[in-house]
């Protein structure tokens, strides 16, 4: 996972480039990263997306505080929640959903056809333990569709598709509403925010100093500045106390 967040990061700083030389607004930032960034950071993940994914997501989570400008140690529930956003654990997720719809509904004869055959039948009597199975078979479950793992042949694979999608995207913003709920740092912001998307005055504010400090604002940004002065002012009469004691 490290090789594709050190290409990604190449490839953001063109991006930052090209957004700052043309003033691009955060929403445009966005879906310019999604189509540009994130097919990097998740390449052939659909293979191999059963492996963690810390590297990925501390490297999504460090570009949406940045351009959100907000303190590193602000809370990600709360900025996944101002700009409306999912954990990229998602999209690897309907990668591979989507990779086997192509495996399942492809020319029985093709090679990859015939080797996903051959693995599921080796998974499925024990002979041979695939933790790709085991992740694809674990999304299936918990989306209400553990019954198709054996009958899948009188489904109509795209609407399949399409219903696990929704019900990923249903499960993020669950857990996302859990998270907001059981933080005690986000006691107040579940106070005004209510839903998974991107709030209006991101577009609609268009002096960006207010816009800049009401997302502070609201991602309690002011509440690390505070205990950073804080600590700084007891370091320095911590300093001066001893200074005068030893003189």
């Amino acid at each position: 996972m490290g090789k594709q967040v050190y290409q990604a990061r190449r490839a953001l700083f063109n991006l930052k480039t090209k957004s700052r030389k043309l003033n691009l607004p955060l929403d445009i930032e966005c879906e310019l990263f999604d189509r540009t960034i994130v097919p990097i950071l998740l390449y052939g993940s659909e293979v191999c997306g059963f492996r963690k994914l810390d590297q990925i997501n501390m490297f999504h989570e460090r570009v949406l505080k940045t351009r959100l400008k907000v303190s590193k140690q602000a809370v990600n529930t709360m900025v996944y929640g101002e700009l409306g956003r999912n954990k990229l654990d998602s999209n690897v997720e309907k990668r591979i959903i989507n990779f086997w719809i192509h495996l399942v509904g492809s020319n029985q004869n093709k090679l990859s056809s015939v080797m996903f055959r051959l693995l599921k039948s080796m998974f499925d009597t024990n002979v041979y333990k695939s933790e790709w199975m085991v992740n694809l078979k674990s999304i299936l479950g918990k989306c209400g569709y553990s019954n198709i793992w054996n009958d899948f042949n009188y489904v109509n694979l795209q609407w399949l598709k399409q219903s696990i999608y929704r019900r990923i995207d249903d499960m993020e913003s669950q857990n996302w509403h859990s998270d907001i709920k059981n933080n005690s740092l986000c006691g107040n912001y579940k106070l005004f925010k209510e839903d998974l998307h991107l709030e209006k005055y991101i577009l609609s504010v268009l002096n960006q100093f207010k816009r800049i400090n009401l997302a502070k604002f609201r991602c309690r940004n002011h509440t690390y500045i505070y205990l950073y002065l804080k600590t700084v002012l007891c370091i320095t009469w911590k300093r001066k106390i001893l200074k005068m004691q030893s003189g």
